[in-house]
């Protein structure tokens, strides 16, 4: 197993143990800087001052959920609107997995995790990210996770709608 790249991550997760875990896991695969929050708010505070490259938040947090965070973080004109998040889960329902999609997560991460899983989800994050895209219904990583080598037209698929919601790539 490769170390990640010197990045600097926030783990936003309202459990102490697995927050804990987590570091421990980052430190481990070589990232540098590490901060906690335990909460949505602690985690906004502390990205008002810091943008960190990564951001891993778990699903299931009170009051304001993974998906919730990053909802609303990809809609604000902050700093780190744009950061990757890879989100932790327990919950791999396919609503749960677009709901979080829909939301500008990144990637996500079944629970339990190891660092083999995370480096790779880490990797793909800094390595390999998708275009991120802003239009007036979806702010996040281009949703589509393959491009055919084939097409040959306008339009990825036939479905798409152009127009008023035309991507902007940045």
């Amino acid at each position: 197993m490769t170390e990640a790249p010197r990045i600097s991550a926030l783990i936003v997760d309202d459990n102490a143990h697995m927050r804990t875990i987590v570091y421990t896991l980052l430190h481990a695969l070589g990232v540098g800087d590490i901060r906690q929050a335990s909460d949505g708010g602690d985690a906004r505070a502390l990205l008002a001052e810091w943008r960190p490259d990564l951001i891993i938040v778990d699903q299931n947090m009170r009051p304001v959920n993974g998906t919730e965070f990053a909802r609303a973080l990809r809609r604000t004109s902050e700093n780190c609107f744009d950061t990757p998040i890879i989100m932790l889960t327990a919950h791999t329902e396919r609503s749960v997995v677009e709901s979080a999609r829909d939301a500008g997560i990144d990637e996500i991460l079944a629970k339990p995790i190891s660092a083999k899983a995370l480096l790779v989800r880490i990797n793909a994050v800094t390595h390999e990210r998708r275009p991120f895209v802003r239009s007036a219904s979806y702010v996040g990583p281009d949703r589509r996770r393959r491009n055919d080598p084939h097409y040959r037209g306008p339009r990825q698929r036939e479905t798409d709608v152009w127009g008023e919601d035309t991507y902007s790539l940045e």
